[in-house]
């Protein structure tokens, strides 16, 4: 729920047999008195304070920065300080991550706010230095970023400090699970010992993820509390392997797999993971073409059903603020990065973003770097697997090796190094597909593992 506080203008009486109302929409709730007006004007001077603080926030960092302090640090010491507060770590953290659009703060708005405080310290006679100043600030900050929010102010110090203010780029490690052992416990344990945080989690025990109760779920929320993980994914095979021409909106099959879908959702938060995978269906081989081809190879209108189909998943994530992250799969119709961004583009969604295995898209000649890397732009990609595989086409041939030995090898490093500079914020699972000659996949993981950290961990 929101947390929304009320100031309340009202005669007595009134507001005590409207309390019950009022606290049914937000959780602090003030009497400010009798007289018309006072409510708005208790805002005004609230956001006087704000504004100026987010000034203040914004400056002190920029300085820091510049001045040679690493921006965790200056984050470390105003947290720990007496002038530490929820405005400033949920602004500082949304700077060093870079997030200025769709964080709930338009920059206009705050805008408008301070033009409405100092009306009113103007009606009252009320010098206002800081907040005049503030005023002015974000007013250029809405000059240059309209369609941003209040932390994009911070860029315009930035451009005149020639500094900015960001994270160092650690990137979010780990693994799926079942890679290792569907034996959760197992996973986990040797996960945490060799050094990666992030659980993707697809198969447990005899459990697809969204096929287990509550109880156990409970269970694998233990679990990963006790390691000490956090869980990047819950990967299912939602709408994997179903052919287009056998669904529709209404067909029994697709609202099983939307139901499944609800049910992975619920895990998530259950597990306080905000991503959930999704498949694609299964690939028809020619979805666009001309001057003959429409007629003689196209699989016609497969690609218009794809994305009225995918429009339902995509709504139940918007509703449940969930990111729904679709896979590049080699037998799926988003077989490449240019494929998922132009689904992304046409469903128009924020919660929609790629599940990006660029191994998987070299199975339909898209190279991984830089061709599909630029094609998806990192904003779209919300999480990746990295395996490694050697592929005949001809052949329709896959030979699992492991990470760096085969076809992915030219790419890997300027993968990691593009993501790194693009301040990529997701997580990367190592997928451990690779089973050596008589062993198992623990050993393709162990043997994977060392070339995953050196790549990513620089």
């Amino acid at each position: 729920m929101v947390h929304l506080p009320l100031w309340q203008r009202e005669r007595k009486v009134v507001y005590d047999k409207c309390l019950p109302i009022l606290q049914a929409v937000g959780k602090d709730i003030y009497h400010v008195g009798e007289e018309i007006g006072l409510g708005q004007k208790t805002k005004g001077a609230l956001q006087a304070l704000i504004g100026s603080s987010f000034t203040a926030i914004f400056e002190s960092l920029v300085l820091g920065v510049k001045a040679g302090v690493e921006a965790e640090v200056l984050y470390e010491v105003f947290s720990t300080s007496g002038v530490s507060s929820n405005l400033f770590k949920n602004a500082a953290t949304l700077i060093m991550e870079r997030k200025f659009k769709d964080t709930g703060s338009h920059i206009g708005t705050m805008y408008k706010d301070l033009g409405i405080t100092l009306q009113l310290a103007r009606d009252n006679d009320v010098a206002m230095f800081t907040t005049a100043a503030a005023y002015e600030l974000f007013q250029s900050g809405k000059a240059l970023f309209p369609a941003e929010d209040n932390w994009a102010i911070v860029k315009l110090l930035e451009q005149i400090a020639k500094v900015e203010v960001k994270s160092k780029i650690i990137m979010k490690l780990g693994v799926i699970t079942d890679g290792i052992s569907r034996n959760l416990e197992h996973a986990l344990t040797l996960m945490k010992q060799s050094g990666l945080e992030y659980a993707e989690l697809q198969f447990i025990d005899e459990f697809e993820v969204g096929d287990m109760n509550d109880q156990q779920v409970s269970k694998v929320k233990n679990l990963v509390d006790h390691h000490e993980v956090k869980v990047s994914c819950i990967s299912r095979h939602i709408f994997g392997g179903l052919p287009l021409k056998n669904v529709d909106l209404n067909s029994d099959n697709y609202k099983d797999q939307i139901d499944a879908l609800k049910r992975c959702i619920k895990m998530a938060k259950a597990l306080n993971c905000d991503t959930v995978r999704t498949m694609s269906f299964s690939k028809e081989m020619i979805i666009f073409g001309s001057h003959g081809a429409d007629v003689w190879n196209v699989s016609t209108g497969a690609w218009e059903k794809l994305v009225a189909l995918m429009a339902g998943a995509v709504e139940i994530a918007e509703k449940e603020n969930i990111t729904l992250v679709v896979e590049t799969g080699n037998n799926a119709m988003i077989t490449s990065a240019w494929l998922a961004r132009k689904l992304i583009d046409e469903l128009g969604s924020k919660h929609l973003k790629l599940l990006w295995d660029p191994c998987n898209s070299l199975y339909c000649s898209e190279k991984a770097y830089p061709d599909a890397y630029e094609a998806i732009g990192v904003e779209n990609i919300g999480h990746i697997h990295l395996k490694d595989s050697f592929i005949n086409i001809p052949h329709a041939t896959v030979q699992c090796t492991a990470l760096n030995k085969g076809d992915m090898a030219p790419y890997l490093s300027d993968i990691a190094d593009a993501l790194r500079g693009d301040n990529y914020q997701g997580s990367i699972s190592l997928e451990s597909v690779y089973r050596p000659s008589n062993a198992t996949f623990e050993d393709g993981f162990k043997e994977s593992l060392p070339t995953f950290l050196e790549l990513f961990k620089k």
